[in-house]
Order: C-alpha cells, then sequence, then structure tokens
C-alpha cells in the first residue's frame, strides 16, 4: 500500500483548501460583524434623526400656535412633509386640536379649569351662542367672564338662567342687575373658570356648546417624523390654563 508523507503534493493541496475555507470563513464572518455594526450604527443615526424631527415637529405646532392663537381650529400638518429633498431625512407631521362643541372633564381638589368659550379659526374669531354647564354634585364655582363684567354661583346653567351680572361703569364702579341671562352676558371672547374650593376629591362636569365650539382648558400635540423605516411618535400636553392664569383672581359674586 503507498503511503502519504506530509510532503507529498496531495496533502499540500488539501491543507491549502482547509487554509482557504478557514480564512474564507473568518473573513465572512468578520464582514458581517462590520457591516452588522455599520447597519446598527446607521439605525441608530436614523432612530436619533427620527426623534429630532419628531421635536422639530413640536416645535413647529408651537411656532403656529403662537402665531394662530390655542383656540385654533384642527390643524394640522400631515402630508409627512419633508425637510430636505434627501430621502434620508425626516419626514414630520403634526396634529393639534383644541376646538371642541362638547366636553366632559373633572377637578381635583382646590384645582381649576380655565376654557375660553370661544375658538379662533381661518375666517377669525368664533364665539359660541350659547353655553350649558352641568355639574353633577354642585362643588365647582364657576365663574363667567367677558370684557365688561362677569358673574359667578355653584349650580348648573344654561342659556336661559338668570343670574346677576356686575359690569364695569366708567373706570372705577361697578354696576349690578340681579335679573340677567347666561344668553344676554355672553359677548365677545369670553372665559369660563371653574375652581373647586374644597378637599372633597374629584369633581366632574359637562359642558356643550351652541352656535360654534369652544377651546378645551388641555390639548394635546401629536408630532411625528419618519426616516426610512424608523419611526418617532410625541404626544404633549399643552394647558391652557397656566397661559391664563390670571383670570382666577376675577370673581364676581351676587352682591
Amino acid at each position: 500500500m503507498k503511503k502519504y508523507s506530509s510532503t507529498s503534493p496531495g496533502y499540500s493541496i488539501i491543507a491549502a483548501v482547509l487554509m482557504v475555507w478557514f480564512l474564507l470563513i473568518l473573513t465572512t464572518s468578520t464582514l458581517n460583524l462590520v457591516l452588522q455594526e455599520m447597519q446598527d450604527g446607521r439605525g441608530r443615526q436614523w432612530y436619533l434623526s427620527a426623534y429630532a424631527g419628531a421635536e422639530w415637529a413640536l416645535e413647529l405646532a408651537l411656532l403656529d400656535i403662537k402665531y394662530e392663537g390655542y383656540g385654533y381650529d384642527n390643524d394640522s400638518f400631515t402630508d409627512m412633509q419633508t425637510l430636505w429633498e434627501w430621502a434620508k431625512y425626516p419626514k414630520i407631521s403634526y396634529e393639534f386640536n383644541s376646538k371642541v362643541e362638547s366636553y366632559s372633564g373633572s377637578i381635583d381638589a382646590l384645582g381649576i379649569d380655565i376654557i375660553p368659550l370661544f375658538s379662533i379659526e381661518d375666517t377669525g374669531i368664533n364665539s359660541i351662542d350659547n353655553i350649558n354647564f352641568s355639574n353633577p354634585d354642585a362643588s365647582i364655582v364657576w365663574n363667567l367672564i367677558t370684557k365688561s363684567g362677569g358673574t359667578s354661583w355653584i349650580w348648573d346653567f344654561n342659556m336661559t338662567t338668570v343670574v346677576g351680572e356686575k359690569t364695569l361703569d366708567g373706570w372705577s364702579d361697578f354696576v349690578f342687575n340681579s335679573s340677567r341671562k347666561i344668553q344676554d352676558i355672553l359677548s365677545w371672547e369670553d372665559y369660563l373658570v371653574l375652581q373647586k374650593l374644597d378637599s372633597s376629591g374629584i369633581s366632574t362636569y359637562e359642558l356643550t356648546g351652541e352656535g360654534g365650539g369652544f377651546t378645551l382648558p388641555r390639548a394635546e400635540v401629536f408630532s411625528s417624523a419618519r426616516v426610512w423605516k424608523y419611526k418617532q411618535n410625541l404626544k404633549t400636553t399643552i394647558d391652557n390654563t397656566e397661559f391664563l392664569w390670571i383670570l382666577r383672581y376675577s370673581v364676581y359674586s351676587w352682591n
């Protein structure tokens, strides 16, 4: 029987093939690892770009709110516009709607909600003709504020409810009218301030408007951005009550 030694040509060929196969596997594995790291790095970059794009969309919404007003009607930027021409850069969108015709809310103990009784639309300011307020446990003090005066009480009301109204006569004197109706008091750009002055816990209420919509005490901005297959969504709550906080000191009592 013929024996092969380590110096025979056949053995050298087998050893060379095995070496090439090992180097090929090593090279392929290393290349795959490098490509995976590059893909992960690119993914993190796109992820951060999408997050930055969502924040940019939020800033755009806040800019529109600044110039259009908080109570504007169903504003949106939803066609996923591209910030730059290249597809790898963020495509952004946002949605914001603070106008409603009915609202069910709640106030914590010693809390406050301030609700503009109008909305700002493309055609201008739209004030409601009537507002109905329902408070199941009558624990919320409401304060209706107009440009020239206002009224306060604790019970439910609708457009025909008779209340007492104080109006400003000149610059310093108030005139009291004890037989005014809510529908007669409502004018233009009025505000409804709701306060819970006890510590008995959450109290619920309902508001419905007629002749137009009113503005929520709090509304949410939904901003989004997409880069390639990566998408980021942000939800930001804007508290209208914080902007109008000074109105909480306007109280018009019955006497």
